[in-house]
């Protein structure tokens, strides 16, 4: 009875060093998201659960959306994240406009030039025969 008594004790004592409790697993998170050069993190919220993190809040493009998964994911005690961050167009894309917006009009190209129209200013010109 002695052995599985210190069995058991050695196993709480591993199983408590094993597992990170939620506050040390979101101020990890917290800290890793702070530091990293790439990404601003006042407007992210970390809620850890169950070994799972829920990121909520706005970051300023999708970058910033993808690395703050990644580097969620690498801290001790993570099994799971949920990334439920919103890219909020911020000022440079404001300002410079956004890779979005000129793929969305290389789509718009491409689409007119299969079916042999093309765009100007709202209107849509047909090529070929009248």
């Amino acid at each position: 009875m002695a052995s599985l008594r210190e069995f058991l004790r050695g196993w709480a004592k591993f199983a408590a060093i094993a597992v990170p409790d939620v506050q040390s697993v979101r101020e990890d998170v917290n800290e890793e998201l702070t530091r990293h050069p790439d990404i601003n993190a006042s407007e992210i919220d970390v809620k850890v659960e169950n070994g799972e993190v829920t990121l909520t809040g706005k970051v300023e493009d999708r970058h910033q959306k993808r690395l703050a998964e990644d580097l969620a994911e690498r801290c001790s005690g993570v099994n799971d994240i949920h990334n439920q961050l919103k890219v909020d167009k911020g000022f440079f894309a404001k300002l410079f406009g956004s890779g979005d917006d000129d793929r969305e009009r290389e789509r718009e190209r491409e689409r007119d030039q299969e079916h042999g129209t093309t765009s100007r200013r709202g209107t849509t010109a047909t090529s070929g025969n009248r």
